[in-house]
């Protein structure tokens, strides 16, 4: 089974050299081969040198087009390329791999088609639980109670698995710039099963959310318009998956090598992923022109 994770950057020079370096301890700690593409979203800072100095395999947007735009084209790259499932994973360190197995799970076994990263399910952790941020959360919660029928705990998660059936829909329709609420409520009315599992998320490595100030305002404006717009873009109820879908999945799952990684889930580990942070300290970047070129690919997405 083909696994991407898919990790969206926009003027991260501080902390996507360690969030890498993380995923890269975490398939070295457990013998696995997870794969990983940044994209780049028209980053102003050293991002872009930062990923061609190490060899980061990245795509590069010529201009910043959003985080929607962003994570949709690794939805596109995904699909393109026969992944199984695609994994939204941020650059600023605030994820942590070794939940990447809980996430995956459900999906193997034919439980869901998205998973959902949940800081607010029982077991889930954050470095904080208070604030305006939780009570909007809340809110964008009681909103897709309301127009879709769902109670989603953690709706503003972006550490989420999709499932193959999942990343092609992604690739055609994806919100911009803020999606994840939105994209729940376009899944939930075509009909595909959510789930949530508890993670522990981190306080970001380094950098600026780019969710702060006035546009904190302007997201909720933007997240309310958007789910509501998803819910009534549709008509009746929410669909239901029917037996046949299932089977379907289940076909796709058939043969795949991911379940016997499953099988040693309880093994795997990465001792204190905090304490590496003194160690992964950001290279000099120096004599950047002599270092292997690593293709550009960009996108033509429409901008809407």
């Amino acid at each position: 089974m083909k696994v991407l994770l898919i990790i969206p950057a926009y003027n991260e020079e501080a902390s996507i050299f360690y969030t890498i370096e993380t995923v890269r301890h975490f398939n070295r700690q457990n013998n696995l081969q997870l794969e990983y593409i940044v994209i780049n979203d028209g980053s102003k800072d050293r991002t872009e040198r930062i990923l061609r100095d190490n060899e980061i395999p990245h795509i590069t947007h010529p201009r910043n087009r959003g985080i929607g735009r962003a994570v949709q084209t690794g939805y596109r790259y995904a699909a393109a390329n026969g992944y199984d499932i695609a994994i939204q994973y941020d650059g600023d360190g605030q994820h942590d791999a070794r939940f990447i197995m809980d996430l995956i799970e459900p999906i193997v076994n034919g439980e869901a088609d998205l998973v959902i990263g949940s800081r607010y399910v029982k077991g889930g952790k954050y470095y904080t639980n208070g604030g305006l941020r939780r009570v909007g959360g809340r809110f964008i919660s009681f909103l897709l109670y309301l127009f879709c029928y769902r109670a989603i705990q953690d709706p503003t998660s972006g550490f989420r698995a999709a499932s193959a059936d999942v990343v092609r829909h992604f690739a055609k329709h994806y919100r911009n710039p803020y999606p994840e609420p939105a994209s729940l409520a376009d899944l939930i009315w075509e009909g595909f099963r959510i789930k949530e599992v508890p993670v522990a998320m981190r306080k970001r490595y380094g950098g600026r959310s780019s969710i702060r100030n006035w546009r904190t305002l302007y997201y909720m404006y933007y997240t309310t318009v958007s789910i509501y717009e998803e819910s009534h873009r549709k008509e009746g109820t929410p669909k239901s998956r029917n037996n046949a879908d299932t089977e379907e999945i289940a076909d796709i799952q058939e043969g795949a090598e991911l379940p016997e990684l499953l099988d040693n889930a309880e093994d795997i580990k990465m001792p204190e992923i905090l304490d590496m942070s003194e160690s992964l300290a950001v290279p000099n970047l120096v004599n950047v022109s002599q270092t292997p070129d690593t293709a550009d690919l960009t996108t033509e997405n429409e901008d809407n």
